[in-house]
Parts: C-alpha cells; sequence; structure tokens
C-alpha cells in the first residue's frame, strides 16, 4: 500500500512525456474560507456602523499605525462638530400613501450623475 497521502496518477502524453498532478482542485474549502471571510468582515462592519460618532473616533485612534487613519479622523471630527442641520441624511422611500387613498405623494429622487457632479463641486481635488 503506497503511503501517500493523496497519490497522485502518472500518465504519458502522446509525446512520452510523462505527466503527474490532478486534473482540477475542488473549490470547497476555499469558498468556505472565503464565505467565513466575508461574514467576519460584515459583522465588523455592523458593529461599527452601529457606534457613535465619538465611538468611531476612538476605534479609529486605537488602530495600529498603518495609514494612521488621520483622513477618517478629520472626517469624523467634522461630523461630530458639524451643526445638527449640516448633516445630511438620505433615506428613500416608495410612495407614500395619504389616509384617504385618493392621492399619493411620490418621493422625488435624484439621478446619481446629479449627485455626483454635486459632490465633485464640493470636492473638485476629487475626480
Amino acid at each position: 500500500m503506497s503511503k501517500q497521502k493523496y497519490p497522485q496518477a502518472a500518465s504519458v502524453t502522446a509525446d512520452g512525456v510523462k505527466k503527474t498532478g490532478r486534473e482540477h482542485y475542488s473549490h470547497a474549502k476555499a469558498d468556505a474560507r472565503q464565505d467565513k471571510r466575508r461574514e467576519e468582515a460584515e459583522e465588523r462592519h455592523f458593529k461599527y456602523a452601529g457606534l457613535s460618532i465619538s465611538g468611531r473616533i476612538a476605534v479609529a485612534r486605537s488602530r495600529p499605525k498603518r495609514g494612521e487613519s488621520k483622513r477618517e479622523i478629520t472626517r469624523l471630527e467634522k461630523l461630530l462638530t458639524a451643526k445638527p442641520a449640516e448633516v445630511v441624511v438620505t433615506v428613500t422611500t416608495p410612495t407614500i400613501p395619504v389616509e384617504d387613498g385618493a392621492v399619493e405623494v411620490k418621493v422625488k429622487h435624484t439621478s446619481k450623475s446629479k449627485v455626483v457632479r454635486a459632490a465633485k463641486s464640493k470636492n473638485p481635488s476629487r475626480s
């Protein structure tokens, strides 16, 4: 009996070259590992998204000095010091029915190109 854990078949091609190895590998383990990493990342994201702005600043300051999170910290500090009217939260909802049902109020949606143009006008250096 062979001592190899996974014996590999050897075959000879028409040219007389000995060919060893597998035809293909199963992706089951790689896919499972990828799914696990994705789930862990989503969990981290939801935990971070649930923090307050001051909590996010604390997390950004506690990270190792890879990139030092300077840009993120300044962005969060701007949000923290901003007036409540300046912080814009967009919520998209479909049509809102009125109680009598006779009239429906439709929410206007801004196209993506208009949003991009507005963002570029605020920060012209970023394109």
